[in-house]
This record gives C-alpha cells, structure tokens and sequence, in this order.
C-alpha cells in the first residue's frame, strides 16, 4: 500500500535524495485482492569492470570466502557503501558503484591472497577502475500473493547469472565465455508493514541497507551464501514504524570467475503505480467505471468528463489529483471547458476527427523516479440528429460547420431547379443525407416542390414568377427553408421581411419589407396585406415608405392578448398589387430583440443574519426567447440593468450563474436592498443576443421585481423526544432562544432547556406577523394520536428568515402526553398575504 504525498515527510533519520533508478517496494500482504503481473521488471544499473587483471580487486589471487565487517554500517551522502574495518580486496570500493572519471593515476595494492593492504602506488595509467554503465531491468516472476523471486543460479531450469554476456567490455578474461567483473545497484523505497521480507542466495558480495542501516552481509569474494532480513525482527533497531516510508538500497558485485549465481525471493516488490483514464472519479475497474480505450468515441455537443486515477496494489485516490492531462489537439476539435486536480473537461464541436488526451504523474513517494504516463486516442464523432440544411448540390464539402443556401433566385426561362436537404447535429456537423425529407412549398402557385429518385432531393418545378419558400422537413428535426425568388419580366418580387418591435416592449409592431428594385404600395392597400401566427391574425394599421422606394413598414396594431412575440416569425400574405409579384405564407425573419420577462427575488441569508458565511440575495431572471449569453465571467451589471424605482444601479450585482438559453441567476450586492415591485430589472441594448443576432431594444421593457416562490423546510431538533426530560443542545437554544421565550411568555411553566425546538427556514417570501403581535408570524395546533386538540403553539422569529416552533411536550392542561405520534398544523401568511398551510409529524417517546 502506497503513502499519500503528505507522508513522505515521516521518513525517519533519512533523507530523501535522487536514486540512480527508482522503483517501488510496497508492503505486500495476501489480504489485498489487486492482481499481481506474472512479471515485474525492476530497474538495476550495472558498472562493468575490466576483468583483464588490470583492475587489483577484482580477479585478484586470494583465498576465497565470506568476509563481514568489509563496509561501514552505513552509507556515505550519496547513498554508496564505505570502506569498513575489515576490507579484502575493497579499498577503492568508492569506485565500484559511479561512473569512472579519468585522471586517478592510482591504484591500491595488495600483498597477500588475505587481501593484505600495501598501500597505494601511482601509476602511468588510470584506466584500472575504468566501467562501463548499463541501465537495464532484472525480471522478477511472480510466485502468488504478491511474492516475487528473480533467479539465475544455474538451478531450477535457470542459466548461472551472466547477464552483461556480450554487453559492456565484452567476455573477460580471454578464454571465458562470459562477462566476467561487474557491480550492481538497486535503489528505491518501501511503505514498512507487517510481513515484509528479502531473501538472497548466490555469489560473490552482497549487502543490502534498510533505512539507511547495513541489514545483510554477505562481503568476499565465495561460493554461494544465503541471507535473509525479517524487517519485523529488526524493526526496533532499525527505527522502522509501520505506514512509514524508508530506503532500499542493494549492492551486488561479481568479481571472481568461475561461476555467477543470484537468486533474491521477497514480497517487497509491487507493480509500479500506473495511471488510466476514466469515464466517472468513483472507484476505477468498479461497476461500469471501466477505463476508456484507444479509439472511444466521444460525442459532438456533449461534455466529456476524464478523471485520472492512480493504482499500484491498489487505487490510490489521494494521488489522482497529482496527475497532470494535456490535450493535444491541432486541428481545434475541442474545447478545454477544464482542466485541473487530475482531471478535464472537454465540450467536443468538430467531428470526424482525432485528439489525444495525455496523462502524467510522478510518484509522489519517489519524486526522482520516471514520469509514468498514459494517453488515449480519442475520436470525435457527430452529435445527435438536430436540423436540416438545403444545399444546391448533393456534394458535402463542409463536415463541420452549416452549409445552408438562404435563398435562390430562378431565370427566366428556367424550368426546374433541385435542392438537396441534409441532417446535421446541434452543432453544424454533418450527419447524413436527409432519406426521410418531405418537401413544401408556401405558394404553389409560384412554384411546386416534390421528392427526386431519393427523398432528400427537393425538385422545384416553376408555375410562374413569384416568390415561395421551399421548405424540407424529417420527423423530430427543425426544418430548413429556402427563399425561391422566380423571376418575371412584368413583375418585382418580394425581397425580404423582418419583424420589428420598435417601443421594446416585447410585441411586434411593424415588419419591415424590401424589394429588388422600386415599387409603390399606396396606404389603401392594407386590406391587400395579411398577417398571421399561429392561428393569430394580426391587424394591419397602415403601409408607410421607407428610406427609399424599395423598402416599406407594414405597421401592426399590437396583439398584447399572447405571450412575448420577440420570437415570432408571422407569415406574410399579398397580392393585388400593382407590379409586385403576389406572395403567399411568406416566413418572416426574426428582427426583435428580446425582453426581461420576470424577476424572482430570492432572500439569502448573508445579509438577514450578518453571516459572512451565509447565502447571498439572488435574482432569477427569465425572458423572452433563447439568446446567447456572455462567455466566461463577465459582469452581470453589463447585461443587466437594476432600476431602484427609477434610479439606474450600475454596481446592483457581483456574480451571473447561466441556468439555461432563457434563465440566469445573479447574485445581488450585499450593500443592496431588493424592493419588491418597486424595483425593476431590464436588459441592456449590448449584453445579450438572440439566435437571430437581435440585441434588446435600448428601451426594452422593464420587469417588476417579485417576491420568489416561497418553500418552507421543517427541521426538529431531537424526535423523538422525552417530556421534561430530552435536553435541547445548547447550540440550538442560543439561535432559537428568542422562540423558546416568547412561547414561555405565552405558556408560562415550561422549563426552556427541555423539550423540542421546531426549525423554520423559510426560502422567498419572508413572513407576515399576525395581527396585533410584532413576534407571532404563524400558529400551531397539536393533535394527539387519536385525532384530539391537546395544545396550541405558536411560529416565533429566531434569526433573519428563519422562525421556530416550540414544545416542551405538555399539552393544554399543564401534564406531560405520553408516548405517540403527535400531529403539528401550522398556519402562516407571507407579506403578499398568501396563506400556507402545512403538517408535521412529532414523536414523542416517554
């Protein structure tokens, strides 16, 4: 088991220092269910010696044998062994285990085959400690529950240990067949548990360091010799507490042919931690938290979350927000809505195409350890079937973004013309060729539109000059259309139509018209002129020019009978007009802006109990029609306008949270006081847009602010409660010490530390107080079990828009009820002077 990051400071008379490698030693025991590799490659680094004879400690004459005491208990700053008391053949181990230096020209030397010390000679050379390094890995099997052995002792169908043969300086000394003459290191660190073992058999010097302290011996040059450290026997010594992090340090060194034996057994190595990349942050490989794969598919328009989780033996959640993820994306198929604690959010919008998600983590236990890493490939795919384009030929060329024809215009002479209708998602990406499409035209007899060999081809068959619109349709879709303008010597044709809300109140009240060329449309014409919605005829009040000849107002009495019209696209009909071609069901474009709607005023609890902690006021804020809405933090006060009566706030709001295309909530400055119908909220003319790119009017209409939908919660302090004898927490009797005593001073007798306390909180609408009482806001009645009136109560304010209920469990006549379940009716009355009604249930247990 791993140790989270805040740990690693436990270490205990060792410093944490760069290893040459790093790998993890972690506590193994059987009750883990993580599945162990069959093989786990640890990383050693080996310095390779001339065997020649060059070098005087290693293939020296001697007499062989175990030899302890040859290095210090400890070792030096740079976690290498030292030369100790009784050395044989190691003087100049400070070289055995670093990288060789030229420019020492001396050598130790040696006088017997006990390993005598004669001193040190100079020489003309200073190749003797010369070594080459080679970074590699020792493959440990796994033998089950978690227990490891890593062999090469010409036993158990396994070769003797000459694992540089053909690496380094080769195979020395000449006439050999093996490399003779190298050194290994392995460093790292361990969790200490219960349990923990390192086993080693082999040839020729081995020590092995726990926490700093030479716990195996196993100096000279031999045959094979066996150790073993019982990290539970040397624990006390060694300074070991369990859940603790130490260092490992191991030092092996062949210095003597003939043979090379090694075998180390121990359930101190684990699997490296890895990183993988998950759908949800709950546990990992649990239910259907499965990681995600090379070549998922995520979905244009929707948000895909990626969370990084840590496992070694096991899942490792503390780690997980030490994992840094990069998206690598060149071709800007998504958007990085997040990133940050190990985990990202992306909002994909350009399909048919790939990004890689990456994550890295170093190992918090062993900062000096490799990046570990992970990355998936991802691919971007279109969304859900959304709305139709009509395109003029049936060849895709954009996949990623609306490819829509608005309209077209037919020669004269021209018979027939096809369009072809295609299905994208929300997001303009291609889908597919529109199979089911179904084809209208708004005036047939300018033109007809029918199906081609396949649905999605629209042929448009000319009846005369005139213009339509060509509409295609599929079930469950929004409809694309197209403005067909057919064209005729004798007659000009209608070039566009836009609604216009002038006074900003939210009602059309005009539509603005234009042509290809001049036109005259006399005021006595307006009978000619039909505009409708839904059923809704409106009435024309007159026809007025505009800047020129080719452009007119068609002025709307206001239909106030409906809901905002700031969407609306009325179809307009004409004909009977001179030199203009007739027009029938003619889609208007959208050319109002869109007004505040409502203002719901939400009471936080900031400013009613002066809690710094508390919630703030809010505003609920709907209107009119979809809109586009501000990216990033902006400034609520530049979308919005608080009008205190008739005084423009311009410093009413700190903060904006979107809740949909037509909704938003703002939070209100604490220095604000809200009034009620008083105050007013109103877009302004550059904070927003519609979908049709339309700003509020710069005199759009004002909402009144209104109290918000008023929701009462109920919350008993203790229930069941004993009479006369369940005490009240002393928390709660100071904030509803005002309840308790204004009921005692109601009912006198009751003892205030004792009893029930019923918590009000009420969110909108503050209370009314009754009639007659500044400190009764609400009524009590309690029934007994059976259906009887035992008591009467009353609602009390304790702090801002809280309230509270008190009972010490008597009933009308002074005694204690016994036990059952007490029914509570409360009636109050908000400041609109709406009345509530509600119940709650009480236990009483004696």
């Amino acid at each position: 088991m791993m140790k989270k990051h805040s740990e690693i400071n436990s270490l205990a008379g060792s410093s944490l220092i760069r290893y040459t490698v790093g790998v993890m030693l972690v506590f193994w025991v059987s009750l883990y269910a993580q599945k162990y590799p069959d093989t786990l490659k640890i990383p050693v680094t080996f310095y390779d010696f001339h065997a020649d004879g060059s070098n005087p400690e290693f293939e020296p004459e001697h007499n062989g044998g175990l030899h302890k005491g040859m290095i210090e208990d400890t070792l030096d700053a740079n976690r290498k062994p030292v030369v100790g008391k009784k050395p044989f053949f190691n003087h100049y181990i400070h070289k055995w285990f670093v990288p060789w230096t030229p420019g020492d020209f001396t050598i130790p030397v040696y006088t017997n085959r006990e390993g005598k010390f004669g001193g040190i000679d100079t020489v003309d050379y200073d190749t003797a400690f010369k070594n080459i390094v080679l970074n590699d890995h020792l493959p440990f099997i796994h033998l089950g529950d978690g227990l490891y052995r890593f062999e090469r002792s010409g036993s158990n169908q396994t070769s003797e240990f000459f694992w540089l043969d053909g690496k380094g300086f080769g195979n020395e000394p000449k006439g050999k067949n093996h490399n003779y003459s190298f050194t290994l290191e392995l460093h790292t660190t361990f969790t200490y548990q219960k349990g923990l073992r390192f086993d080693f058999l082999g040839d020729d010097d081995v020590w092995a360091f726990i926490n700093g302290k030479l716990a195996m011996d196993l100096g000279g040059i031999h045959s094979s010799e066996a150790g073993s450290i019982n990290l539970d026997n040397i624990a006390a010594e060694f300074g070991l507490i369990e859940g603790n992090v130490y260092p490992f340090d191991f030092f092996y060194a062949e210095r003597h042919t003939n043979n090379s034996t090694i075998k180390i057994t121990t359930n101190l190595f684990t699997p490296q931690a890895v990183v993988a990349l998950y759908r949800k942050d709950t546990a990992p490989n649990v239910g259907d938290n499965n990681p995600i794969k090379d070549n998922d598919t995520i979905i244009a328009g929707e948000l895909f979350n990626i969370y990084a989780h840590v496992v070694d033996t096991s899942w490792q959640p503390e780690w997980d927000k030490l994992v840094g993820i990069e998206v690598l994306d060149p071709e800007n198929r998504v958007e990085v809505r997040a990133n940050a604690n190990g985990s990202v959010q992306l909002f994909p919008d350009k399909a048919y195409g790939y990004i890689t998600v990456v994550s890295k983590f170093v190992n918090p236990d062993d900062p000096s350890s490799d990046t570990i890493k992970a990355s998936v490939r991802l691919y971007v795919a279109p969304g859900k079937p959304h709305h139709l384009n009509i395109q003029q030929n049936p060849t895709i060329t954009n996949y990623n973004d609306d490819d829509h024809t608005p309209s077209i215009d037919i020669e004269t002479g021209v018979v027939s013309v096809s369009l072809y209708a295609v299905v994208r998602d929300s997001l303009g990406n291609f889908i597919r060729m529109a199979d089911l499409a179904t084809w209208q035209s708004s005036a047939p007899l300018v033109a007809l539109v029918k199906s081609g060999s396949t649905n999605y081809e629209g042929i448009i068959t000319v009846v005369r000059g005139g213009l339509t619109q060509v509409k295609a349709s599929e079930p469950g879709l929004i409809p694309a259309s197209v403005d067909v303008r057919v064209k005729m010597p004798d007659a000009v044709i209608l070039k566009a139509a836009v609604t216009r809300d002038d006074n900003g109140d939210g009602f059309l009240d005009g539509i603005d018209i234009s042509f290809e060329s001049a036109v005259s449309i006399p005021n006595s014409k307006i009978s000619n002129v039909k505009v409708v919605f839904q059923g809704i005829t409106f009435v024309v009040d007159s026809i007025s020019m505009g800047s020129d000849s080719t452009r007119y107002r068609i002025w709307l009495q206001p239909n106030k009978s409906t809901d905002f019209q700031t969407d609306w696209k009325p179809l307009l009909s004409f004909g009977g007009l001179d030199g203009i071609a007739d027009i029938v069901n003619f889609e208007c474009s959208d050319g109002a802006g869109p007004v505040a709607v409502r203002a719901l005023y939400y009471p936080g609890e900031l400013r009613s109990k002066n809690n710094p902690n508390g919630t703030p006021d809010t505003l609920l804020i709907s209107v009119s029609e979809s809109v586009q809405w501000p990216a990033g933090n902006v400034d609520p006060d530049l979308v919005f306008h608080y009008f205190q009566t008739t005084f423009l706030n311009q410093d009413a709001f700190s903060t904006m949270v979107v809740v949909n295309d037509t909704l938003v909530r703002v939070v209100v400055n604490e220095v604000m006081v809200v009034r009620t119908k008083l105050d007013s909220i109103q877009l302004v003319s550059s904070g927003c847009k519609d979908l049709s790119l339309n700003q509020p009017h710069i005199n759009s209409r004002k909402a009144a602010i209104e109290w918000g939908a008023i929701k009462f919660q109920y919350v008993p302090s203790n229930t069941p409660f004993n009479p006369g004898r369940t005490e009240i927490d002393n928390r709660v009797g100071y904030y509803y010490s005002n309840v308790i005593q204004k009921q005692i001073q109601a009912i006198p007798g009751s003892d205030p530390t004792r009893g029930v306390v019923v918590g009000v909180e009420v969110k909108g609408k503050p209370l009314k107080s009754i009639t007659g009482s500044d400190s009764l806001f609400g009524k009590v009645v309690v029934y007994d079990p059976v259906g009887n009136a035992i008591a009467e109560l009353g609602v009390f304010k304790a702090q801002g828009n809280d309230y509270g209920i008190y009972w010490d469990g008597r009933n009308k006549n002074g005694r204690f009820v016994g036990t059952g379940i007490y029914l509570f009716h409360i009636s109050t009355t908000d400041v609109e002077n709406k009345t509530h009604f509600d119940k709650l249930k009480v236990a009483v247990k004696r």
